[in-house]
């Protein structure tokens, strides 16, 4: 089959990371508004409700659109109705398994993290919407497998365009909201984004359904670890919020949910590193003088930290400014959560390369098996750490379990690549003056 340019790389990292950005931005819009917009009980039960499409979605994603775009690229025009089949299939399962989930399982789960039954509404009302990104999330697949990125950055920031311009609405009128018009603003974005998106896609399209078992094991098994492994990251990743829902009140979600906007904006420089290094470290990975592979890593892990630190100093100083620009006065007892999640991002660093780093050695294995014990542990320590500090608990918990994972990925990455830590803190220390001289010397 006939492919894209695949040598051109730079485009796909632009696009991936604009889109990023642009989820970040309209993130923190969103966000701004609706901590005005609603009471601080109503933004807990959407942050959570978000927290479990989002994740439903990049679970789903793992476990299918990469083994989809794979087993594309390296198959010829036969099997290319198989291959699309079949991942359509699974897409369909995987999501009608998560719906009898909420069915089954919704009203509980709800009521144990004592929301009364609104999540459980908001999911119940959100089904349509699912269903309509079991075939936005395939033609997006569709699109990736052929080396276009560009349909794929439109519709998304066409979703997330028309969610911000209704909240926007309310917002200069304001008129009063409630969840689920939320909800039915979020599947109109849904659906407009995917009549886009099929008109874009539609000449890449089989319409002839057709599936193999053989295709099916090989969609499930290339994608097995990474679904396990993203479920647990999702889910370790909003397991503060969830805790303090089940423990104290989801008015205190909203102060958690101020910090993880902010890091989700200072994470972008840390992400696009991760994903402009990776074909290097798995290049470099290859050879059997590992020389070159340290570098690399001491120099991203360095370069990161020197990017990062003065951020981190400017955010701490100023948290009290940041909160009331992100949410209002009425939050400016999430001031210390700030803190300290700036605090973990910077220790977190060294942690988020080695993490990419083990990927790109082929050793998916042992990162997901890391993952599930820090994992258990988090939920430990939050526990503990919610009967000692209150709603600061989780934030403090995170705060000692990062320090922790940093000495042990210290010392697995020591074992498998040899770096040396005291290169790490000279690259470090030389990237401004470096950078300045590199500036000098082109003027």
């Amino acid at each position: 089959m006939q492919r894209g340019n695949t040598s051109n790389i730079i485009i796909p990292i632009v696009l991936s990371t604009l889109h990023k950005f642009s989820s970040t931005v309209f993130g923190f819009l969103n966000f701004f508004i609706l901590a005005r917009i609603l009471t601080k009980f109503e933004l807990g039960v959407w942050s959570i409700f978000l927290f479990i499409i989002t994740a439903f979605e990049v679970s789903k994603g793992s476990l299918i659109k990469n083994a989809h775009i794979r087993l594309i690229i390296n198959s010829n025009q036969k099997n290319y109705n198989h291959v699309s089949g079949s991942s359509i299939l699974v897409n369909g399962v995987f999501t009608i398994f998560f719906i009898l989930l909420v069915l089954i399982f919704g009203p509980y789960f709800s009521n144990w993290l004592h929301l009364d039954n609104q999540l459980y509404e908001l999911l119940l009302y959100y089904i349509p919407g699912i269903m309509i990104m079991v075939y936005f999330s395939h033609y997006e697949a569709v699109q990736q497998s052929f080396q276009n990125f560009k349909p794929g950055f439109t519709v998304n920031l066409i979703r997330q365009g028309i969610f911000f311009l209704f909240l926007f609405y309310h917002f200069i009128t304001n008129e009063k909201v409630d969840l689920l018009t939320l909800v039915k603003y979020i599947t109109i974005g849904n659906t407009v984004s995917l009549i886009v998106l099929f008109y874009l896609t539609k000449k890449h399209l089989s319409f002839h359904f057709q599936y193999t078992y053989k295709t099916i094991r090989e969609i499930l098994g290339y994608g097995s670890y990474m679904l396990g492994g993203n479920i647990v990251t999702q889910i370790s990743s909003n397991l503060d919020q969830l805790l303090l829902s089940r423990f104290l009140s989801a008015d205190f979600i909203g102060y958690y949910g101020i910090a993880s906007r902010v890091m989700y904006a200072v994470d972008i420089p840390m992400n696009g590193v991760s994903e402009a290094m990776f074909p290097s470290f798995t290049k470099a990975s290859a050879e059997k003088d590992k020389t070159q592979f340290n570098t690399y890593l001491e120099k991203a892990i360095g370069s990161l930290l020197a990017m990062m630190i003065p951020i981190s100093i400017i955010l701490i100083v100023f948290s009290s400014t940041v909160i009331q620009i992100v949410a209002g006065s009425s939050f400016l007892d999430a001031k210390m959560v700030l803190q300290i999640y700036v605090l973990i991002t910077i220790i977190n660093i060294f942690k988020h390369q080695s993490s990419n780093t083990l990927l790109s050695l082929g050793k998916s294995r042992l990162h997901f098996w890391i993952t599930i014990i820090q994992f258990a542990i988090t939920i430990f320590m939050m526990y503990i750490g919610i009967g000692y500090f209150d709603y600061l608990g989780p934030a403090y918990a995170r705060l000692l379990i990062a320090l922790l994972s940093l000495i042990v990925w210290i010392f697995i990455m020591k074992r498998l690549t040899k770096i040396k830590v005291s290169n790490i803190l000279k690259y470090l220390l030389n990237f401004y003056p470096a950078l300045i001289k590199k500036a000098l010397g082109k003027a």
